[in-house]
């Protein structure tokens, strides 16, 4: 799994394309289902205009909930215990990271993991 993946999941539930987020759980297999088929040039606009996104409050809720959840897999890391569940660092690290994009007004490569 690749951390574009991660970070376009956390995407799609900030723009209600899907409705639940658990950060617990890797990205599900039916992304690109959710999006205009480039396979066979389905038009954009259509998808484009019915996109909603999440209240600034559910963002920045979820955005508290990731920092946190990273900070704990960090700390938990730093003092060389295993992480509650099967989940990897990584997950967390690039949901928190495409929420922290959302909000901020920084380039993707300027937004700092960790």
């Amino acid at each position: 799994m690749c951390s574009s993946d991660l970070s376009l999941w956390m995407l799609a539930w900030c723009m209600n394309l899907i409705q639940e987020m658990d950060f617990g759980d890797y990205c599900k297999d039916f992304l690109s289902d959710l999006l205009p088929s480039l396979e066979t040039m389905a038009p954009t606009i259509p998808f484009i205009r019915n996109i909603t996104l999440k209240t600034i409050e559910e963002i920045t809720e979820a955005l508290d909930l990731a920092y946190y959840l990273n900070w704990g897999a960090i700390q938990l890391r730093a003092n060389q215990q295993p992480p509650p569940g099967e989940v990897r660092e990584y997950v967390i690290e690039y949901r928190r990271k495409a929420l922290e994009w959302i909000v901020s007004e920084e380039d993707w490569d300027k937004i700092i993991n960790s």
